[in-house]
């Protein structure tokens, strides 16, 4: 039978469709089903799998913090024990103590979890009956006492601290059913030797014999050189002494800047053995001034016997240093800190109503140089130079003034401490101070000094700042000093006794900081003699109360104004500009040709952080402040008074920069044949003589540091011959005695 064609087209149709073109819906929705349970099944066992992984991630870490926290706590403990003051125990328990770490238990709550730390001590003697190197937990036998115990206290302590924590705790399943593991416990365990000596970075101890002597692990130190150094006997074979003040000068930037420090040191047999040490510097600034502001600077550092107290930041008047933005660092840069913090005023949580002095930067200073009302109102008074050389008041903010800064090494960081004030001022030809003898009654007369000083501090009504004692006078002494060349019975000679025409002469400054009430408090626990020095609050390693009396003998040759009269006769002292490490010449006395007679030589120096800085001076008070101390000098045996001169010329010499970079105290004045000249920081004084042809004097050394720029000397009165930028000669009056000023400016002289 044949097929027609619509027939074979139908069959070709059929072929070609899809076959699930037929599938049953029903069938097909329970694939889809399935798939989406596995799915589901699959994200579920995953998610716990997550889930349980986080929960052993956050057991873990609490486990680690926790087992992180036992082992800071077995570590404290350990520290801890380190830090002793003293070897046998304190019978008042205050004192910790190397023989108080033994064995015991401790608990200790940090975050919530208990800690319990078993200390184990086992004690450990060094036997050298046992052999070289031996140590054994045995205490060793003393051969001279017939075997009994010679070493009281072990050389080491061996600790072990384990911690335990969660050692009792467990977690509640359901009411009354807790479970029956531990979870969550879990302990460390530390071990360590304790030194009865430890290293120097660690606590002070005390001698074993019990007696209050204290010993530390030894650090050599040397004694300067005399007559730089001259150490002060403090008893107890302890010694104070200061180093030479050195002055660093930057000529270009006019950086002033001068380092001392103070040494105390032990002599055991023929050793030194350095015990503590403080570290000044003194800087010169020019600074612009700023009102208060919220926590603006630092009250001063001062010393309360035990060290010295960093001051705390307060809202007061503070100053900034200039060109402080700037890359041209042309100030030292512990103007910084002296612009910021050398200001009074303002309150404290450390201040104390009964002792306002402790904060202030000079205690001493005259109620007048005080700001009693407006914006700086507390802030002692700064000033400024105007072109006459005048100091002027400063008074608007961001104006600049003239500053001077005392600072003290604090850890590791130099601190504005309370100004220097010096006490007492002495001069002697250079080899006294060499021998022992000389050393020994120098050091005598200081110690008996510094003593009556502080007793003389704590008989005067408080505030004693405001009627301040004097110093013993060496010849009030006990017994009695006469120093070489103090008076005109007892002078140095020129020609010396080998014959040379020079000689060189010394002076030395006597200094204390400002005495707090807490540091009277200090020192009359420590005159008391019933308490140790930890007790009384005074520092370590401290026998008696001069070790913390903070005063200092200092070396000031090169420091202080060294003058003669009669000027140039028969005697010329050298008094040349400060130099950068003392390169310059100071106190030198030359016997000048054919001279003969007595003559006083004077040195003269500001009596607080002025002094060191050797610069002009910045308050209307520092003309007062100015300590004199004169030295005779015999040329002969004929001490016959010098003919009197036709007149004498002399004046005040200023500086009208205002600024830091030029210092009048650097000013040299020659004369010519028949004109002799002398000067302090501030003064000068030409003679002149009978018969003197064209007396005229060379005023030089007035380049400004910084600018170059040229600058004049002016005078009023005398005749300028010429004049330029490295020095102005004026024509003195050869009949009359007449007085000048001579001004310092950076403009022309005016019309004369």
């Amino acid at each position: 039978m044949m097929k027609t064609g619509n027939e074979e087209g139908l069959k070709m149709m059929h072929k070609v469709t899809p076959m699930n073109q037929g599938t049953p819906v029903n069938h097909m929705a329970g694939v889809v089903l399935l798939d989406v349970v596995l799915g589901i099944v699959i994200f579920v066992v995953g998610m716990l799998a997550l889930a349980q992984l986080q929960g052993n991630l956050t057991r873990s870490g609490a486990d680690a913090n926790t087992r992180t926290v036992g082992a800071n706590v077995a570590e404290e403990i350990i520290e801890a024990a380190r830090a002793f003051a003293q070897v046998p125990t304190d019978p008042l328990d205050v004192i910790s103590s190397f023989a108080d770490i033994v064995t015991e238990t401790r608990t200790v709550t940090r975050g919530g979890i208990e800690y319990t730390a078993n200390i184990t001590v086992e004690d450990y003697y060094y036997r050298a009956d046992l052999g070289l190197g031996s140590f054994s937990t045995e205490q060793p036998p003393d051969n001279l006492c017939n075997g009994c115990v010679g070493i009281i206290y072990p050389d080491f302590k061996y600790m072990e601290v384990e911690v335990v924590w969660n050692s009792s705790q467990q977690f509640q399943i359901s009411e009354g059913q807790t479970t029956g593991d531990l979870l969550g416990s879990g302990s460390i365990t530390l071990t360590d030797m304790i030194s009865s000596i430890p290293s120097f970075s660690g606590a002070k101890v005390a001698a074993a014999s019990g007696d209050q002597e204290y010993y530390e692990p030894d650090a050599e130190y040397t004694p300067g050189t005399r007559p730089d150094a001259a150490s002060i006997d403090l008893g107890n074979d302890r010694f104070k002494e200061s180093t030479t003040p050195v002055t660093e000068i930057d000529m270009k930037y006019g950086i002033v800047e001068t380092w001392f420090d103070v040494a105390s040191y032990q002599q055991v047999g023929s050793d030194n053995i350095f015990l503590r040490r403080e570290e000044f510097v003194t800087v010169s600034c020019q600074c612009s001034l700023l009102a208060a502001a919220s926590d603006s600077g630092r009250r001063p550092t001062v010393w309360d016997g035990a060290e010295f107290s960093e001051g705390e930041f307060v809202t007061k008047t503070y100053g900034e240093r200039p060109d402080e933005s700037s890359l041209n660092p042309d100030q030292s840069l512990f103007c910084l800190q002296c612009c910021r913090d050398h200001h009074d005023g303002g309150s404290g949580a450390n201040d104390q109503a009964a002792d306002p002095g402790r904060s202030l930067f000079n205690p001493f200073k005259s109620s007048s140089e005080y700001h009693t009302s407006g914006t700086f109102s507390g802030d002692h008074k700064h000033y400024s130079q105007n072109v006459l050389g005048e100091l002027v008041v400063v008074e608007t903010a961001g104006d600049l003034y003239l500053e001077a800064c005392r600072l003290v090494r604090k850890d590791g960081f130099f601190r504005v401490a309370q100004d220097f004030r010096q006490e007492g001022l002495y001069g002697f030809p250079k080899d006294y101070l060499d021998s022992d003898s000389d050393i020994n009654e120098y050091s005598g007369y200081v110690g008996d000094a510094v003593t009556a000083f502080e007793a003389d501090i704590e008989l005067t009504a408080d505030p004693y700042e405001s009627n301040p004692p004097t110093l013993l006078e060496p010849g009030a002494a006990s017994p009695a000093v006469l120093f070489p060349a103090s008076t005109y019975s007892n002078p140095t000679n020129l020609p010396n006794i080998s014959g040379g025409s020079t000689q060189q002469l010394i002076s030395r400054g006597i200094y204390f900081d400002y005495h707090s009430d807490d540091l009277r408090s200090v020192i009359n626990c420590l005159d008391g003699g019933l308490l140790s020095a930890f007790e009384c609050g005074a520092a370590d390693n401290v026998f008696t109360s001069i070790e913390v009396i903070p005063f200092f003998d200092v070396q000031l040759t090169w420091l202080a104004r060294w003058n003669e009269a009669p000027i140039n006769t028969p005697v010329e002292v050298t008094n040349e500009p400060i130099l950068t490490d003392n390169a310059h010449s100071r106190g030198v006395a030359e016997l000048e040709t054919g001279g003969s007679g007595m003559s006083v030589v004077e040195t003269d120096i500001h009596k607080g952080t002025l002094g060191f800085t050797g610069t002009d001076s910045i308050i209307p008070d520092d003309y007062s402040e100015f300590t004199y101390y004169g030295l005779y000098i015999s040329s002969s045996n004929d001490i016959e008074a010098a003919a009197a001169d036709v007149a004498v010329v002399s004046g005040t010499l200023f500086s009208g920069l205002n600024g830091n970079d030029f210092k009048v105290a650097d000013l040299l004045i020659e004369s010519s044949d028949g004109v002799r000249c002398g000067q302090t920081n501030s003064e000068y004084s030409c003679a002149i003589d009978t018969g003197a042809a064209n007396p005229t004097m060379t005023v030089s050394s007035y380049v400004s540091f910084s600018t170059k720029s040229t600058l004049y000397a002016c005078s009023d009165t005398l005749i300028i011959a010429a004049y330029d930028k490295l020095w102005t000669q004026f024509i003195l009056p050869s009949t009359t005695t007449s007085s000048a000023d001579i001004v310092i400016r950076s403009s022309s002289c005016p019309t004369l």
